[in-house]
Formats: C-alpha cells, structure tokens, sequence
C-alpha cells in the first residue's frame, strides 16, 4: 500500500489497511452516537500495535490530533476506534477495541495510520515518509489522499468503506472507498481472510434504541455480500417477538 496527495508519497509493506470511517455520530440523523476509525488486517500475520497511532487533521488543516494504539491485530480481524460525538443521537457502537476522544468532520477530513507513535508535526499538509502504514483522506476538499484523489464524502447517515469488506487496496482512495450505511466492526467480529470464500453477513439498528413496547420500531441491516462466488438475491428477516 502506498500514500500520495499534495506533498509527497510513501511505499508501505504492512498489511493493516483503514477499512472505514465515520463522522457523523451523535448528529442530528446519525444512526451511531459516535465517531470511529475501523482498521482491518488484510494480511497472513498478527500485528503489534503497540507502537501505533492514528491522526486526523480537517480536510486542509495542518494541525493533527493523535489516537495512540495498543494490542494486538490477528489475521483477517477488525479493530474498532470509537472517537467522539456530537451529540445524542444514535445507537451506541458494539463494543470498541479502543476509545479516542478525537472529533471528526462528518464530510471531508484526512486520516493516517503510523507504525509510530510520534506525532505529525504542525504545518505539515500530508505526511509522507516509512512510519506511515495507511492514508485516507476523504471529501472532494481534502489536499492529501492516495492516488489521484480523496474518497467520496460521507455524511451524519453515511461512513466511507473499503471495498471488497476491506480487502480493495489499490493506493487509490477514489477507486479503493465507497459511501455507505455505517456497519462498524470490531475484534470479536468474524475473520475475514482476503481472497477466501466469505459467508454474506449482516449489522443491525433499532431505532428507538431501547425500543418500548406498543411504539413503533424501525429495524435497518447494512448487508455485506458474500464472496467468493459472491453472494446474490440476499433476503433478510428478523424477529421482533422479544
């Protein structure tokens, strides 16, 4: 994997890729009460994080805020940073792997994952050099990105994701990142292995959450195909007698 944007790139080996971001928990809409950072091990080796870190700066800012990482990344696992909200709507998120207090802009902004835990530096655009694992910068205004240009916009509803559950890595944000309903994963989450069959699977909302009883109820499941063949004609039912 590699980063690119305004400033520079770098080549990477590691295997442990940004999978998804969300920054729009706790807004009006939102279905997550919290921001969150998904990281994702594409790779055949567990990972020590405990010299990690992730940095966020606004989509032209210079000024990086800083998440320090610990633990450890198994192959085909996810790892969930919950960040902060911005307010009280939405459901809480499953269980997070670590807790950040970072606030991110729910549209454009830059994200970089560093086998380091020195901080970036102020005045620096896009960070460029071996310590840098994995870059994102998502928005049509954010200056520093992979390839030839930033991942689509999320919203207070929506997060970007990796294509392929996380496997796409291209070092191209444009073409590697979608927009979608927010389905964030953690280590307890199912093993994912890249180019390995995969069963489709399915997060669910309630909102009311907590329902009451005699009120209404909406349910909503982002869906993740299967692959390998990939999955199709996907129904979904739920039981709602408890």
């Amino acid at each position: 994997m590699g980063a690119s944007g305004s400033t520079g790139s770098v080549q990477s080996l590691q295997s442990v890729v940004i999978s998804q971001i969300y920054g729009g928990g706790g807004n009006s809409g939102a279905p997550w009460r919290n921001d969150f950072i998904e990281l994702y091990n594409t790779g055949g080796e567990t990972i020590d994080l405990g010299s990690w870190a992730l940095h966020y700066a606004s989509a032209t800012g210079t000024t990086w805020q800083r998440t320090l990482l610990s633990g450890r990344l198994a192959p085909g696992r996810r790892y969930l940073v919950q960040q902060a909200s911005g307010g009280g709507a939405g459901s809480p998120l499953p269980a997070p792997d670590l807790t950040g207090t970072i606030a991110l802009a729910a549209t454009a902004g830059k994200v970089v994952l560093t086998r380091t835990p020195t901080a970036i530096a102020g005045g620096v655009n896009c960070p460029a050099g071996g310590e840098v694992v994995d870059l994102v910068g998502y928005g049509s205004s954010a200056n520093c990105f992979e390839g030839a240009g930033p991942a689509p916009s999320p919203g207070s509803a929506t997060a970007i994701a990796r294509i392929e559950r996380g496997c796409r890595d291209s070092n191209q944000n444009r073409a590697d990142f979608v927009a979608v309903t927010p389905a964030p994963l953690n280590g307890t989450s199912p093993a994912v292995i890249c180019g390995q069959p995969t069963n489709p699977s399915g997060v669910g909302l309630a909102r009311p959450n907590p329902a009451q009883a005699g009120s209404p109820v909406t349910i909503e499941v982002a869906v993740t195909a299967g692959t390998n063949p990939t999955s199709s004609r996907i129904g979904v039912t739920a039981d709602l007698r408890a």
